[in-house]
């Protein structure tokens, strides 16, 4: 880039994707700014910025980009061999299209840039402000492998699905003794009431895949109400009167609630709260 020679290099780039298969591994290409224009990619004379300390020479920045296909193998980058030698414009002005996740810009387009503007550093050390320059070594030894994991934040393109089935709740046995009713006792109000005349307690618990049929006696064992449950909730709402729909007196009321099952007894305390004869 900047002298738009194709070279050769002391580099090769491999996606390697799943790292326990090579099946799916494909070769990418590197262009590199020849800052000092000599064709070759080299250590720039001075001291990294990156790197953190004191005469740290590091290596003209790499642009690594990837054919358009991600073919596993080398056929994308012989490709991009090819396109490039014979056009350096090959991807418009400049050899990649768009960075990743970006789609192509244009027709003809055949590069997407995976990692921009990478430089090594700090691998052998030297002294920059000596004259002539001095490093412990040119580049990394032949046969040196520098593996890069990187970071993959979610874009708006991402799209993940989820399965649960393999953790699905294995069906629970019906417990009738956890039938409950709420609120009890019953004191004059319940925050679940819309309106001054409307009274309610509300039996839970109850069977949704069944019936179920309350029986709320008095004291004395006579029989005040009977509610049907069949809804297919577990929920059962009871207006605190009797079959008559008068409303109870306060006191205490036994609940016999029965179903496929089993039976469950509650006791329900109820006090009514002062009567306003205010509606005619």
């Amino acid at each position: 880039w900047n002298t738009e020679n194709v070279v050769d290099t002391p580099l090769e780039i491999w996606n390697i994707g799943d790292a326990s298969t090579p099946d799916d591994d494909f070769q990418m290409m590197a262009c590199f700014y020849d800052s000092d224009e000599n064709g070759e990619w080299n250590l720039y004379q001075d001291d990294s910025p990156i790197s953190g300390g004191t005469n740290d020479p590091y290596t003209e920045a790499i642009y690594v980009m990837e054919h358009k296909d991600r073919a596993p193998g080398t056929a994308g980058y012989e490709a991009m061999v090819a396109a490039f030698t014979a056009d350096p414009y090959a991807s418009g002005n400049y050899p990649w299209a768009s960075g990743a996740g970006f789609a192509l810009s244009a027709d003809g387009q055949i590069t997407t840039a995976i990692l921009m503007n990478m430089t090594f550093a700090n691998w052998n050390g030297g002294d920059v402000t000596a004259d002539p320059f001095v490093v412990d070594a040119d580049m990394p030894e032949t046969g040196t492998i520098f593996r890069m994991v990187t970071t993959k934040p979610n874009t708006a393109n991402d799209v993940f699905t989820i399965s649960t089935s393999a953790y699905k709740t294995a069906a629970t046995t019906y417990d009738p003794k956890k039938i409950n009713v709420w609120p009890n006792p019953y004191f004059a109000t319940n925050p679940e009431e819309r309106t001054p005349l409307e009274r309610r307690v509300t039996f839970t618990h109850l069977p949704e895949d069944g019936t179920a049929t309350i029986r709320v006696f008095n004291l004395a064992g006579q029989l005040v109400r009977k509610l049907l449950h069949n809804d297919g909730t577990q929920y059962e709402v009871w207006d605190l009167n009797n079959n008559f729909n008068i409303p109870v007196a306060s006191g205490m009321y036994i609940a016999h609630v029965t179903t496929a099952a089993g039976d469950h007894v509650l006791k329900i305390g109820v006090v009514q709260p002062e009567e306003r004869i205010d509606v005619y």
